[in-house]
């Protein structure tokens, strides 16, 4: 939860957490090992690690990749287009901000293995193509197409 999506994110996290423990608590009441949430969380998890990258014989590549892989995964949500800050969610290092660079990098991996996320992604720079093009239309002599920000936050 963030304040882009709650008038009040701690309450609404505060709430998940006690659904999720009431869950946690209703399956150990009834002796199951895993409960409803964690079997959820599992599943969602397999279904994205159904697409990716195998290396035969490089097993410390194959764990990079898949570490990078996950910082990308954790960032991003189908229904959100945020885009992705270089730090994901291990690092407060660039304020949440994405960077020129996103689509050059990031995007192309995502799009390949995760195009229903990649989706979201490129909404990001889409929602904002209409300000980048009166960026360019606003320099003198004025320029085509569109400027986009070399760094940018939620609001653009």
């Amino acid at each position: 939860r963030t304040s882009l999506d709650s008038a009040d994110p701690e309450a609404e996290a505060v709430a998940d957490l006690q659904k999720a423990l009431e869950d946690l608590q209703a399956d150990q009441v009834s002796g199951l090992k895993a409960g409803k949430v964690f079997a959820e969380h599992r599943a969602a998890w397999a279904k994205l690690w159904e697409s990716g990258l195998a290396v035969e014989g490089r097993l410390d590549v194959e764990q990079a990749v898949k570490s990078s892989a996950y910082y990308i995964l954790s960032s991003l949500r189908e229904d959100r287009p945020y885009s992705l800050s270089p730090g994901s969610l291990a690092s407060n290092a660039y304020n949440g901000h994405t960077f020129w660079d996103t689509e050059t990098w990031m995007y192309p991996g995502v799009l390949i293995w995760w195009p229903e996320l990649a989706r979201s992604l490129i909404q990001y720079r889409y929602n904002r193509l209409e300000a980048a093009e009166a960026k360019a239309k606003g320099y003198s002599p004025p320029y085509r197409g569109a400027m986009f920000s070399w760094e940018s936050a939620f609001s653009g």
